[in-house]
């Protein structure tokens, strides 16, 4: 099986691409960049350039190709993601869910492509009382400070790989991303705001986390490749966490002192409403149905591994 992945060098790309070698598919990666090309070529993959937002490169590199299955994996999220600049910041994740992943999705069906699996993320759920969601929960369409423009994005990106003809689409609804290279690593966002004493609690931080290994959520990837199944996906580990719990957790890990606590509206004020949202009011995820339908058991099933792991 050829496989064709975009987004190869980002953080889930650089633990998949491996997988897929080991696994002895043909794997041939969409680079841009010089950077990124720069990384393929040093670890041997072979890659096509591609600009993702022109049909007519994408349509070029899909007849050359000609992948039996196409996985999805684009996004520019930056490091330091500031809540309070969502609207400019994911503008460009955005355009790859929406645009870009239209593009490719349209040129897989052209050319007798069958397979494509896309990213999409497990903490865009509306808040309501109750057990972590199911994939067929209601979505935040109407998220503050920005955030309701990648839930449409989201959307976006769900319905073209769900719902084009001839397309056997699956959708993998990430965690918040622990392991390396993610937020929790040393040197990421979140670690040092922690190890710094600049990460508080907000009012009771009742707000849900379902955090996912970066190696679990490319093992996902891999059991959705071969188990051939359609639908959405929750891959998250298997204990949604509140924030009262696992931030104090951590930061005793990093010998940080205990994380401060804002009431709520101090949190509005400083960093907005979506992230006062994150801290209060997020939902968690239910991963049954993905250890069910793609047999898929994580490594790092609870979030004090996951986060153990990312030191």
């Amino acid at each position: 099986m050829k496989i064709l992945v975009a987004g190869a060098t980002g953080i889930i790309g650089r633990q998949l691409l491996p997988m897929i070698r080991e696994h002895g598919f043909e794997l041939v990666a969409l680079g841009h960049s010089s950077e990124g090309q720069n990384w393929l070529v040093e670890r041997q993959y072979a890659y096509v350039d591609c600009d993702v937002f022109d049909p007519v490169s994408v349509k070029r590199v899909f007849e050359a190709v000609k992948p039996d299955a196409v996985i999805n994996q684009l996004t520019s999220i930056p490091p330091n993601l500031n809540p309070r600049h969502l609207r400019t910041q994911m503008a460009t994740t955005n355009r790859l869910r929406s645009l870009a992943t239209d593009l490719l999705v349209q040129a897989a069906s052209k050319v007798d492509t069958r397979r494509v699996i896309s990213q999409s993320i497990a903490f865009a759920y509306a808040p309501r009382p109750g057990p972590a969601a199911t994939e067929s929960d209601t979505l935040f369409d109407h998220a503050p400070s920005g955030f309701d423009q990648a839930v449409a994005a989201i959307r976006a990106c769900e319905s073209v790989t769900l719902d084009t003809p001839g397309i056997n689409g699956t959708v993998l609804r990430y965690g918040h991303f622990c392991g390396p290279e993610s937020a929790y690593a040393p040197g990421g966002a979140t670690h040092d705001a922690v190890a710094a004493g600049r990460f508080p609690e907000v009012g009771r931080s009742t707000g849900c986390f379902s955090f996912v290994h970066v190696r679990d959520a490319a093992r996902a990837t891999i059991r959705a490749l071969t188990a051939d199944k359609n639908g959405v996906y929750n891959i998250v580990d298997n204990t949604p966490v509140p924030v009262s719990e696992w931030l104090p957790w951590y930061a005793s890990r990093l010998e940080a002192k205990k994380p401060a606590r804002v009431p709520g509206w101090v949190a509005r004020l400083l960093v907005g409403r979506f992230a006062e949202h994150m801290m209060v009011s997020q939902v968690g995820a239910d991963n049954q149905r993905a250890l069910q339908d793609l047999n898929w058991l994580p490594e790092y099933p609870t979030w004090k591994e996951g986060l153990l792991a990312s030191l």
